[in-house]
């Protein structure tokens, strides 16, 4: 609960792009923490977080997935034939 009271508190004073630049950084941390493979994309697909067991996982550095779009990195590794596209 004072976790939340505190990212309110910060969303009142901040900017859209600092609150965007908080939150990816704790979502960057919480994947970082983690030995399992792990990755987050925005709402446009650009990776904004990948961690190490990701790396070894889908034969790609944090900086090539952070490069390319979350999409076409899971995309690359899975095969794209097995990767449904969505349609809204």
């Amino acid at each position: 609960m004072a976790s939340e009271q505190r990212r309110g508190a910060l969303r009142a004073r901040a900017s859209n792009g600092q609150v965007v630049r908080m939150l990816i950084r704790e979502i960057t941390e919480l994947i970082d923490s983690t030995s399992d493979s792990a990755f987050a994309a925005d709402g446009s697909g650009q990776v904004v977080a990948w961690n190490h067991a990701a790396e070894a996982m889908f034969g790609m550095s944090a900086t090539g997935a952070l490069a390319r779009g979350a999409v076409r990195s899971y995309r690359a590794w899975m095969g794209a034939d097995r990767c449904a596209r969505r349609t809204a």
